[in-house]
């Protein structure tokens, strides 16, 4: 019973919370509200899986959100002269340039996992703020079914981006936890030594990891896009942050100090339900930022503990 409760603390906590704030906040559960913890959950989430995958693979990327505001805005600019679905394909294959450009840059070279997409990060950042002038581009030439996949909604209920969500969330549930492409990419995370004597490519499993990690955060980036009907610079950087939280606190979620899809979602979910809360209590942006920072040392503290065995795991 203990060992159950431990594993589902962060259910517990989040369900608690979803109490608290559903009775001291009369607007928490107005329709829109939650419509929009929703979506903004939605955006973050697949941001956040896309990391995970990278870090279940033993490394980390922190350009993830710069390469969803880059292809957001690439696929925009281009899209005048090109059909909507062409520029979509065109978005998603950058998504998957930049992240076997960064795997190359890790596996192949041998940089440091997060130097090496620090740099990506500030590089695209850097054409981002060129090709926009620093600033928000609307273009009236754009179609007029631009904004369907961001902004309309499945049966008048859920947002596209939700259902998206949803729709990955299911493929990497099962790709990781029940798979044998998942087995092999959680042992290249756990030993990269001992998965190679037993036949796993690691290089493999790495740019696979790298190469879906950029694709999925292209994919987020073109639904922002969608959702906004417009782009700038850094449209999708204010998930990064909450993004990254999610896939550590999703670490102590069922499996104790290991990073998965389940996890992740449900952490994501939390820290936008809490900025949610936040903002109609009318905390100040600051106070947003600073419990975002809290949770994220502590999420972190515990995965280090919990590896290194300061924090005690339950035993069957």
């Amino acid at each position: 019973m203990l060992r159950s409760l431990k594993r589902y603390t962060l259910l517990i906590i989040y369900v608690a919370m979803f109490a608290v704030m559903a009775v001291f906040i009369p607007q928490f559960l107005a329709v829109d509200n939650v419509v929009s913890i929703l979506r903004h959950t939605s955006f973050a989430g697949i941001l956040a899986i896309a990391l995970t995958l990278v870090v279940i693979a033993g490394e980390f990327d922190i350009s993830f959100a710069a390469i969803a505001s880059f292809a957001g805005i690439a696929t925009a600019l281009m899209m005048p002269g090109i059909p909507l679905p062409v520029a979509w394909l065109i978005g998603l294959g950058i998504g998957i340039g930049i992240g076997a450009f960064n795997a190359f840059n890790v596996s192949i070279l041998g940089m440091p996992s997060f130097i090496a997409t620090l740099g990506t990060m500030i590089v695209l950042d850097g054409i981002s703020h060129h090709v926009t002038n620093g600033a928000y581009v609307v273009n009236f030439d754009w179609p007029a079914n631009f904004g369907f996949m961001g902004q309309n909604m499945v049966f008048g209920i859920l947002p596209n981006p939700v259902v998206f969500l949803l729709i990955i969330f299911v493929v990497f549930v099962i790709l990781t936890w029940y798979s044998g492409w998942g087995r092999r990419l959680y042992a290249v995370g756990g030993n990269p030594e001992a998965s190679k004597h037993v036949g796993i490519n690691a290089i493999r499993m790495k740019f696979t990891a790298f190469i879906l990690a950029g694709v999925l955060s292209a994919f987020a980036g073109l639904l922002t896009a969608s959702q906004l009907s417009c782009v700038e610079p850094l449209m999708d950087d204010a998930y990064q942050m909450p993004a990254i939280s999610a896939m550590f606190l999703g670490s102590v979620f069922i499996k104790e100090g290991i990073p998965n899809i389940w996890g992740t979602v449900l952490a994501a979910l939390l820290m936008v339900t809490l900025v949610n809360g936040l903002g109609l209590v009318g905390s100040s942006q600051w106070v947003k930022i600073l419990i975002q920072g809290a949770i994220l040392l502590t999420a972190v503290g515990i995965v280090a503990g919990l590896k290194k065995g300061v924090i005690p795991t339950l035993k069957i």
